[in-house]
């Protein structure tokens, strides 16, 4: 008799992710580092980077890049090349951390038994184990160096921004724009002449950004960047300035088809590697692992599936409802009772399709810029408690339109705008690697490939526990079938694929070369070596023979998932080289 447990489902609480970067010119760009003067406890590091890349129908590309950053917030400097003069605005954290929630990898391990254990010690992991184990504002000096041309400027949420163009025919062209950098108080210091070198050489202005001076850490959200290009790129060199050991990069692309790395490698994981009773624990790990055998430049493809499955994902039709309310109401009499709809909808946060509340960004903005005359404390607490701030008497130059208006740019707009970017998509492909800055010295670029089949990011494999009347159930042998169809034999709750313990045990079934076409080509393929070591393992987990095994299945059926939610900051126990 076979027994069925509903599945336990375990979340990691999720990581920090810091990010920047990405792009595209002729073939596309709009990445970059982050700079700051000096170094040391004070120096401004990127920890990782979380990008939305839309191909557009216009022969435009739309780049969502999230900004997070390791230092002090006078000293955020931060500098992209781009493809001509890019439209710059403002998005939202908030739509990162529903989307990657609803994408990361899940692996489900549904078990069974065969057979009957001795239960001297209990049925399910005796001795003691329970399920909880698995547990100057604006303006630039245009004039000191002439070859510098300010092709843009403004403002954008907490930002300054400035687009500049280069003379690359005037000597020495790439230290003046370091100069000028510095000069405007944009914190270059420490960005190469060999590293903006190629990028001005390749025709891609320089996108600068900064703080405002009234900003801090907390203000940081993400930008959202359109230019026009072929298909993205990241200009990962740039990056390397900064970049942490073993950084992050997830990456979304949003277009026709299936995305891949054109010139990075196409990385298939060895999902034995995998430890599947703690997943999370050696997830990041794993992929650290396969990107080192690919010299530090290969992606793995963790979800590829048409756009249709995250309709009203980001922000959704009920929500679009709610603010056409709002919008439609008329507040001219009662300025007071919109304050507080505002706050009460927007100040404490929205909840994702798995119940966790998320903040919505924008509303210190949408705050500051309607109530130019209150003071930094009223400001404060109109975002604690609304009209309370004022004791119900509004300030006369308040504007209810002039409000409406700014929480639609800075709180609302930006959710609507990038669930816009996702529905006008035929498909979603999410890739993610790691890597460190002495592997950043190939652009990661991004093309298309219909020929591919879909990717799921739900990964389930089927654990038979080979009972005896000799053996308990806690220490019997057990056989796992996994998804790449690679069969691993174990005994009791240890996995015997351990990545410190498993130098000759390679993180990648396969390697490969794909193109925008075909299956692409396998330019590394490791089964014969991991099937070795399966039948090596195997063979000392095998169910003795004569053991009376019964045909009939007897108690103890499980089943555990596993959610990823932190992709970045694990750092890698042992890497491989």
């Amino acid at each position: 008799m076979m027994h069925t447990r509903t599945p336990l489902v375990i979340a990691a609480s999720a990581l920090a992710v810091a990010a920047i970067s990405l792009g595209a010119p002729q073939n596309a760009s709009a990445c970059g580092g982050l700079f700051c003067s000096g170094g040391g406890p004070q120096q401004v590091n990127q920890a990782a980077e979380r990008i939305i890349f839309s191909q557009n129908p216009d022969g435009t590309v739309t780049a969502v890049v999230q900004i997070l950053y390791e230092g002090p917030a006078d000293r955020f400097g931060w500098v992209l090349p781009v493809p001509g003069i890019p439209e710059v605005d403002v998005s939202s954290d908030a739509a990162f951390t529903t989307l990657q929630t609803a994408t990361n990898p899940t692996y489900q391990l549904n078990t069974t038994t065969e057979g009957t254990c001795k239960t001297t010690r209990g049925p399910l992991f005796g001795g003691g184990r329970s399920d909880d184990v698995f547990a100057s504002e604006g303006s630039f000096n245009n004039a000191v160096n002439e070859p510098i041309t300010v092709v843009d400027s403004g403002n954008v949420g907490p930002y300054n921004y400035v687009v500049i163009q280069v003379d690359t025919a005037v000597q020495d062209n790439v230290q003046l724009a370091i100069d000028w950098l510095n000069d405007n108080n944009f914190e270059a210091t420490n960005i190469g002449p060999d590293l903006i070198g190629p990028y001005l050489e390749e025709g891609y202005n320089l996108l600068a950004i900064r703080l405002q001076k009234s900003q801090d850490a907390g203000a940081i959200r993400p930008l959202r960047l359109t230019y026009d290009t072929d298909h993205p790129m990241i200009p990962i060199k740039l990056t390397a300035v900064a970049a942490n050991e073993d950084m992050g990069v997830l990456v979304w692309v949003l277009g026709a088809s299936q995305a891949v790395p054109v010139n990075y490698k196409a990385l298939e994981l060895n999902d034995a590697l995998i430890d599947w009773f703690q997943p999370q624990a050696v997830y990041n790990d794993v992929i650290t692992l396969a990107a080192n055998e690919a010299s530090g430049q290969g992606f793995v493809t963790e979800y590829a599936q048409e756009s249709v499955l995250l309709e009203g994902l980001i922000f959704s039709s009920a929500e679009a409802d709610v603010w056409d309310g709002v919008r439609q109401t008329d507040w001219t009499s009662r300025p007071a009772d919109l304050i507080n709809r505002v706050i009460d909808q927007y100040g404490n946060g929205r909840f994702d399709q798995f119940g966790n509340s998320l903040p919505w960004d924008g509303l210190e903005e949408a705050i500051d810029q309607s109530f130019p005359n209150s003071t930094v404390d009223e400001k404060a607490r109109i975002r604690e408690c609304g009209a309370c701030a004022f004791e119900g008497v509004v300030p006369p130059e308040f504007s209810t339109e002039t409000f409406i208006m700014a929480v639609d740019d800075f709180v609302v707009g930006p959710m609507r705008e990038t669930q816009e970017l996702f529905d006008n998509a035929g498909y979603v492909t999410r890739l993610y690697t790691n890597m460190s800055a002495h592997e950043m010295t190939l652009d990661p670029s991004f093309d298309f490939n219909p020929d591919l089949a879909d990717v799921t990011n739900a990964h389930v494999a089927d654990r038979v526990i080979e009972c005896d009347s000799s053996v308990l159930f806690n220490d019997a042998p057990w056989r796992t079938t996994l998804p790449s169809g690679l069969v691993v034999r174990g005994t009791g709750s240890a996995w015997p694929f351990a990545i410190e313990a498993n130098e000759d045990f390679p993180a990648t079934l396969a390697v490969r070369e794909v193109g925008t076409s075909g299956q692409g080509t396998i330019v590394r393929d490791n089964s014969a070596t991991i099937r070795k070591a399966l039948d090596k393992n195997n063979a000392e987990h095998q169910l003795s023979k004569g053991c009376g095994c019964s045909a009939a299945r007897g108690d103890g059926d499980a089943s555990l998932m596993f959610v990823l939610a932190g992709l970045v900051g694990l750092r890698l126990r042992r890497r491989r080289n």
